[in-house]
């Protein structure tokens, strides 16, 4: 004697879509969690190399007024 419920073909279909869809949500929930970290990531490093661009910007240019006050005032 067989006790197992009986499905139709339709409920299998329906269930096998249903974890089909979960499972690609579950993955897309998991790779927009994984962009978002490394977005940061990004984001951070970015603004540490934008610092330190300023600091060589700001340090060439006063080197170059130096020089260009010590050649107007006659010290070079």
């Amino acid at each position: 004697m067989n006790n197992a419920a009986k499905y139709t073909q339709e409920q299998m279909d329906i269930a096998v879509l249903k974890n089909t869809n979960e499972g690609i949500l579950r993955s897309i929930s998991d790779l927009r969690d994984d962009m978002k970290t490394e977005l940061s990531a990004i984001r951070a490093e970015m603004k540490s190399q934008g610092h330190m661009n300023l600091g060589l910007s700001l340090g060439i240019y006063g080197m170059i007024g130096a020089a260009a006050l010590a050649k107007i005032f006659g010290v070079m």
